[in-house]
């Protein structure tokens, strides 16, 4: 008995040995939090995430949802903030642990771990390469997305950025006949997920990414039975979605209705601080050995020239899916005529900031990274 389940334990760690490395990786990254008395010199993690749970603890103790807070700007909503997470393992690990700051840090570590692992499924799922799932999640885990702009002051978003690859994977299975029922289901979970943990900032970018991969997904000689399965998922992912999530997503549009968002914000504001031609180094190839400023989505050099052999590739669909999504985070990024059109586009027209968009960057870099392997491993051989 001892024996067998020795074996057995031996060949799951053997199968899922690129997994466990991404959590020993995870671990390393964030070591010195793994505390309930330390946190990270961030500014939204000292006010916001602290304020935050601090009134979820509250809230809970009373038997109620933290609705309203009287500590800020003389009382205002608070679970109705769409920006604002709930249902989240930060939620969990209070009620477990009853400590504020654990709580706030294991979850950062485990939403890291998530973010790994999801762009090591989703890659798994295209290339069927252990290797080259684990270089694209790798990517996405440590790019200048994350260095510059999560861990330093935006931590709260890695939560929504952890859910990005699930999303994706699940929706792209349902329409490969890979269980459409059950995937779609699960894509509309994890999409319900996303507004549960304030990710609504990759709400208007996941419509996006899920827009260019179905027009592509058409393009086919069977169009018709494409359309129609599309329609059937699209339904089934947007009722999981929407009904699952319907107690923050609803308190969340009317809170937005009354905000200043509700009637769009100024150009200037939606623009943001886009990137110039002179950070492009910085922005989207190195953050280390490249000087430059603002937010980056950097994938190293050695991604970079992992991204141009995948490209080559550009016959597979999930690779000119990531191609297209490149340009467009380039162009979105980066004021442009596409900036401008997108700014008269429904739900872009709420957001601030868009040169955020060049998370898209990093996500389908990180795709793209892992098919560059594939080449490089061919032509090797």
């Amino acid at each position: 008995m001892i024996k067998k389940t020795a074996v057995r334990f031996k060949n799951f760690a053997k199968e899922n040995f690129y997994i466990f490395v991404l959590l020993v990786l995870t671990l390393f990254f964030f070591h010195s939090i793994i505390s309930s008395t330390k946190i990270m010199k961030n500014i939204h993690y000292i006010n916001d995430v602290t304020f935050y749970s601090s009134n979820i603890k509250e809230a809970l103790k009373q038997g109620a949802l933290p609705l309203w807070t009287p500590y800020y700007y003389s009382g205002r909503p608070l679970f109705a903030q769409p920006e604002y997470y709930f249902i989240d393992f930060n939620l969990l690990l209070i009620l477990l642990t009853g400590n504020i700051i654990l709580a706030m840090n294991l979850s950062v570590i485990i939403h890291l771990f998530l973010t790994g692992l999801g762009m090591y499924l989703l890659v798994l799922f295209l290339i069927d390469n252990k290797k080259a799932a684990f270089i694209s999640a790798l990517i996405y885990m440590f790019n200048g997305f994350v260095h510059t702009f999560v861990v330093p002051g935006n931590i709260m978003i890695i939560e929504g950025y952890s859910l990005i690859p699930f999303i994706f994977l699940f929706t792209v299975k349902a329409l490969k006949n890979k269980g459409l029922i059950f995937n779609s289901i699960m894509a509309g979970i994890f999409t319900a997920f996303l507004i549960f943990v304030g990710g609504v900032i990759f709400i208007p970018y996941m419509l996006l990414l899920i827009a260019i991969y179905s027009i592509i997904y058409i393009i086919d000689k069977n169009a018709f039975n494409r359309i129609l399965k599309l329609i059937i998922v699209g339904i089934l992912i947007s009722a999981i979605a929407l009904g699952v999530s319907a107690i923050k997503l609803l308190p969340g549009v009317e809170f937005v209705k009354l905000s200043n968002r509700g009637a769009g914000i100024p150009y200037q504001e939606y623009l943001g601080e886009p990137i110039k031609l002179n950070n492009f180094g910085f922005a989207f190839i190195s953050n280390v050995f490249l000087k430059g400023e603002h937010i980056s989505a950097a994938i190293g050099i050695a991604g970079f020239l992992l991204l141009i052999f995948g490209i080559s590739r550009f016959k597979n669909k999930a690779v000119l899916f990531s191609s297209i999504v490149i340009l467009l985070s380039l162009l979105l990024s980066h004021e442009t005529f596409l900036t401008k059109l997108f700014f008269n586009i429904p739900v872009f027209n709420q957001v601030r900031h868009v040169e955020r968009s060049i998370f898209m960057f990093a996500f389908a870099a990180s795709i793209l990274a892992g098919f560059g392997f594939i080449k490089i491993e061919s032509i090797a051989d």
